[in-house]
């Protein structure tokens, strides 16, 4: 998989409003879901870049784990607690 395939997958995946690990996988490892998923965003006009580079990709994978790992941390918090 290309380092353009798999940053247009990460710009549609910050778009959901829930992300998790094991979609995050599933996105990350299934070349074909990134090809039906960039067909069908291009088709509804979706955003992506044409020029990857690897800082950017690097900030945004960072910035997606980060996430996710607060994301969880607070899933766990509310469990705690209830």
């Amino acid at each position: 998989m290309s380092l353009q395939n798999f940053y247009y997958s990460l710009i549609i995946f910050q778009d959901e409003s829930r992300m998790d690990i094991q979609s995050l996988k599933k996105i990350m490892f299934n070349k074909n879901l990134i090809q039906i998923i960039l067909r069908r965003e291009l088709r509804v006009g979706g955003f992506f870049f044409i020029e990857v580079s690897n800082i950017i990709l690097g900030i945004t994978m960072f910035n997606i784990v980060v996430g996710i790992i607060i994301d969880n941390l607070k899933v766990q918090k509310k469990k705690a607690t209830n």
